[in-house]
């Protein structure tokens, strides 16, 4: 049989159709066909191509497998059809875009139809003018249902509440009136400086004499709150009168988190705020539509976003120290509260009062005129110093200490169990109790100060103590020693696991009672190593944990 020249191969000639049918019955050919089957596949890669009118020859073969084997795709080819994959999508996301435009583009196709209409008007043209008019009839009930659906749109997401309300003004066809402020008073600017600023004259005057306690440590900030803090920042808001701008201060959190954490904390430790964070541009807004004095006036403060960030870190930290004891009711500066559950609390009780027969309700509410001007800054400071806000109560050392203590009162409390019977002084049964519940409480005090210490690693805390920690340190390391010694002696003597393990824990409390003072003492010297008192911490628990398992 002779090669093709166009094919380059014997056993991919359409005659192979022919060779096919007789090796049915005979299995010599059989195999010479499995054997130009394996030709072919050595061959792949040799530049062989195919034409059209080939490809159309050989669809007429009966054997797949053998189709199948005869057009393997060549490397070029697979890139060719990469190609057209690729094309095809690209026309796909054009297609689709177009689509989409047109959508919103109806508005201009019913002006087109509206011209046509127009047209057909002038021309005198009764058919042409009938025809555009019914076109432009069923074009504006289209444009209708569009503008519909768009709006609807707005109220499918729920986690938008300034799309929905931007849907309910378009509905309502509410346009806020914007007043002007009057420009033939050159004195206005100062009138206003003046009746804004003088609210706050007294209390001015009075923090700006005002020396730092020292009874209350500073609140420290970590790099972690104050990133999280700036990766939370609306890029939306106006930037005050520094000029950075909020989308910046977002994007590069992760590279402005450690300065700003150093410059939040340097006016903390000073008590004082610098200018530049204080400096702020107001703009006087009306309250109503009839403005006619200064105190129709509301002031809105264009403040520096660095600031706004830095507010929001404080009020965190005093909103913890708010005492439990503030009224239920009160929903404003309230973690987990918002003016939702002001509502849903009225209702409630309406609805619960309502219930009873022959019962009805009155509600009064009452909007309080400049209710922020008349607060009485004086005892507001008042309030704020009461909170002796600190920055100690997260210690892991100080933390440990307390844990420990309170693990000695236990396991002191299992060692007088386990002699409180003087038949029992020694009995195999209560010491082998004695120490599995011992070693147990061991364990799960070690895991709860490593998961302390370790997130007290984790957001810098640092280890400052007041003067009434100090003392109790230095009282406990030292009372907790002597013990020790004592409950060692005597578990010695007494040939006690239990009662040697009561006073290794009471060691422990020593250590770590002179930890606190140890690492405070360190930081004061060198505030690199503010690690020390959560890696103190790490160090107790990890030796709890393994006498424990022991």
């Amino acid at each position: 049989m002779a090669e093709d020249p166009q094919l380059g191969d014997t056993h991919q000639h359409p005659e192979c159709v022919n060779g096919r049918r007789e090796a049915d019955k005979d299995p010599d050919k059989e195999g010479e066909r499995e054997g130009k089957r394996e030709g072919g596949k050595e061959g792949e890669g040799s530049g062989e191509t195919f034409t059209m009118e080939q490809e159309m020859k050989i669809s007429d073969v009966e054997d797949k497998d053998l189709l199948e084997s005869s057009l393997r795709l060549k490397p070029h080819e697979a890139q060719s059809y990469r190609k057209k994959a690729l094309w095809v999508s690209w026309v796909s996301i054009v297609v689709t875009l177009i689509l989409a435009i047109a959508a919103f583009k109806t508005m201009d196709e019913v002006r087109l139809l509206l011209k046509a209409r127009d047209g057909g008007f002038k021309s005198g043209n009764t058919e042409d003018y009938s025809r555009a008019r019914a076109n432009l009839k069923r074009g504006i009930r289209k444009a209708k249902q569009a503008h519909k659906l768009h709006i609807e749109e707005h109220f499918h997401n729920n986690s938008d509440p300034r799309r929905m309300w931007k849907g309910i003004q378009t509905i309502t066809d509410h346009k806020p009136s914007i007043q002007s402020l009057p420009t033939s008073n050159a004195f206005l600017p100062d009138e206003f400086n003046h009746f804004f600023a003088c609210f706050n004259k007294g209390v001015i005057r009075h923090t700006r004499n005002a020396e730092p306690s020292t009874a209350v440590h500073p609140i420290s900030l970590s790099t972690t709150e104050v990133h999280s803090a700036l990766s939370r920042v609306d890029p939306r808001k106006s930037a005050g009168p520094d000029g950075i701008p909020g989308r910046v201060l977002r994007v590069c959190a992760d590279q402005l988190a450690q300065v700003f954490t150093d410059i939040f904390n340097l006016p903390l430790a000073q008590a004082t705020v610098p200018t530049c964070l204080k400096t702020t541009t107001i703009i006087p807004v009306p309250k109503h539509s009839s403005a006619e004095c200064l105190n129709d006036f509301r002031p809105v403060a264009l403040t520096p976003i660095v600031m706004k960030c830095f507010e929001k870190l404080v009020l965190s930290h005093l909103i913890a120290c708010l005492p439990p004891t503030l009224d239920p009711h009160q929903f404003a500066y309230h973690p987990n509260r918002s003016t939702e559950d002001t509502i849903s609390t009225a209702i409630r009780l309406a609805l619960t009062h309502l219930d009873n027969n022959n019962t009805y309700i009155r509600m009064l509410f009452i909007d309080f005129s400049s209710a922020f001007n008349t607060v009485v800054l004086s005892k507001l400071t008042a309030k704020l110093s009461d909170l002796a806000v600190s920055a100690m109560r997260s210690s892991a050392s100080a933390f440990g200490f307390a844990f420990d203590a309170a693990l000695d009162v236990l396991s002191s409390i299992i060692v007088l169990w386990r002699y409180s019977n003087a038949a029992a002084v020694h009995s195999a049964h209560r010491e082998y109790i004695a120490c599995v519940v011992l070693g147990v409480v061991f364990i799960l005090s070690a895991l709860t100060i490593l998961v302390k210490a370790i997130h007290a690693l984790a957001t810098r805390v640092l280890p400052e103590v007041d003067d009434f920690l100090y003392s109790v340190s230095v009282l406990s390391g030292l009372v907790c020693t002597i013990l020790a010694v004592l409950k060692c002696m005597l578990g010695k003597v007494l040939t006690s696991r239990a009662l040697i393990t009561d006073g290794f824990n009471s060691l422990v409390g020593g250590v770590m009672g002179f930890s606190i003072l140890i690492s405070a003492e360190v930081f004061k010297h060198n505030p690199k190593v503010w690690y020390l008192d959560g890696a103190i911490g790490v160090l107790i628990g990890l030796i709890i944990l393994a006498y424990g398992i022991k």
